[in-house]
């Protein structure tokens, strides 16, 4: 009589992706994110960096109160989208770069993808994100 290998499930290697929601609070129309669906399994994160309620060098509040409303009405948006296919949004708050690489080794994630961004200060933390 023939006898069968059992399967062990933890040998299966699963591909899973950070990725991270920052101007591009969305599920249409956005590449980064089609990138990442691409790997076998998506944990979606939005990070409510602090900095973008500071203040700027002259004073004023980077982020005012009614930019602020639309920033969390677009992510309760995007929590509901993310729930009604079946998934959990992560949203916290801190610095990208403290927060991202904490949460890549708690969900095993061995790739992050996010929309590219073009400002200095954006690229200054994608570039704080990366060294982390």
């Amino acid at each position: 009589m023939r006898s069968w290998p059992t399967l062990n499930i933890s040998d299966m290697s699963t591909s899973r992706t950070l990725h991270w929601f920052r101007n591009d609070l969305r599920l249409d129309d956005n590449p980064a994110l089609a990138e990442a669906l691409r790997s076998d399994e998506v944990v979606p994160v939005v990070v409510l960096d602090d900095r973008f309620w500071s203040t700027d060098r002259w004073g004023h509040v980077k982020t005012g109160p009614f930019r602020t409303r639309f920033v969390l009405e677009s992510i309760a948006d995007l929590k509901a989208a993310i729930e009604a296919v079946g998934g959990k949004l992560l949203i916290r708050k801190g610095r990208p770069e403290d927060i991202l690489p904490g949460a890549m080794a708690e969900w095993s994630c061995t790739t992050l993808t996010a929309q590219a961004e073009h400002t200095p200060e954006e690229l200054d933390v994608e570039s704080a994100v990366a060294h982390a």
